[in-house]
């Protein structure tokens, strides 16, 4: 197995391996990542977006990742691979491009054979998350009790998010997670979730926003709760990000923008609405089971950000690999396939 630079492979080849893969999210997942990976192919044959591919002694591409150095960590947008061996090889090879002098981390669909385990192995800890489904052409309605919801009185607005709700939207989410690793990774902070938020609006890698679904709760002029929703697919909306003040969880704000964005989604036209959540979320999952979203597959978070450095190099990465590449030069980054997370707190 022989690890390439993904630049030298052919655009034909690329279009081949990303309909296997569109293929696959739109039937496990009822996502359409192509708008994503059209710009990702874009990224990799202009600017030079840095990717690897392995390659069998026929000379076959067995798998293939991308990446995108920002600040001090690596982040990897795309994993794919069809055994072991693959994903073993793919991630040396991504850790030696890391080096000593970059985190590594990412948020990938758990579809490579051994990826976690070959990630735990070169001490960088995982996390999975669910990727749950909601289907909203069913007579059920929105699933959450309406009676639970908390009344919302002046000075309190719920109101659509909009643009301007940026800054506020990246303070709330800042202010939520604390220091848990969330989408982006542990120790993020108010610079990394504003840059965060403003990818979502420009981007296409958690689909695409629609400010007309997705809600916002001010109390006293303050962002206090929002629900991001975004289009993955013609039939599919999906909840990016719900998110209550820390000062406000355990209210029931969370249910409560829940309901909005499945009633919105609904009124909307769209058959199904899909999220992420942590799977050691035990409230989180207890709401979105009564809501009626069940578990289609399953993510992996994974980042070597908390490894102290004692073993391997001073993040703590080991590869077991004897290639030896510079780092590929640092660009603008353009993360258009990763992927949001839905953490309330019901």
């Amino acid at each position: 197995m022989t690890v390439r630079d993904w630049r030298t492979i052919a655009a034909t080849e690329m279009a081949r391996l990303y309909a296997t893969e569109t293929a696959r999210w739109i039937r496990d997942l009822a996502w359409d990542p192509a708008p994503a990976l059209v710009a990702v192919e874009v990224a990799r044959t202009t600017w030079g977006l840095p990717g690897l591919v392995s390659v069998d002694v026929r000379g076959r591409v067995r798998g293939w990742t991308f990446y995108l150095p920002v600040q001090d960590r690596l982040d990897v947008g795309g994993f794919v691979s069809d055994s072991p061996d693959t994903t073993t090889a793919l991630v040396d090879a991504v850790i030696e491009r890391a080096g000593s002098s970059q985190r590594l981390g990412g948020l990938v669909y758990a579809t490579a054979p051994g990826l976690a385990s070959t990630l735990a192995s070169r001490h960088v800890p995982c996390e999975r998350y669910s990727y749950r489904l909601r289907r909203l052409d069913e007579t059920s309605g929105s699933a959450v009790t309406c009676g639970t919801r908390p009344l919302v009185r002046p000075p309190d607005v719920l109101r659509h998010w909009s643009e301007s709700d940026i800054d506020a939207t990246s303070e709330l989410l800042y202010e939520s997670y604390e220091r848990n690793a969330g989408p982006i990774g542990p120790g993020a902070t108010l610079d990394d979730w504003h840059g965060y938020v403003t990818n979502l609006v420009r981007h296409a890698g958690c689909g695409t926003l629609l400010p007309a679904l997705s809600r916002v709760l001010t109390v006293d002029g303050v962002v206090t709760a929002a629900a991001l929703v975004s289009t993955i697919a013609a039939p599919t909306a999906h909840l990016v990000q719900l998110a209550v003040h820390r000062a406000h969880q355990g209210t029931g704000l969370g249910r409560m923008l829940l309901a909005a964005a499945v009633d919105a989604s609904q009124s909307a036209g769209f058959s199904a609405m899909s999220l992420l959540v942590a799977e050691n979320n035990e409230a989180a999952l207890r709401l979105y089971q009564e809501a009626g979203f069940t578990e289609q597959a399953t993510f992996i978070s994974f980042s070597s950000a908390e490894i102290s450095g004692d073993q391997g190099d001073e993040n703590g990465l080991r590869p077991n690999s004897e290639l030896r590449t510079p780092n590929s030069e640092r660009r603008t980054p353009n993360p258009e396939l990763r992927t949001g997370n839905a953490e309330p707190e019901a």
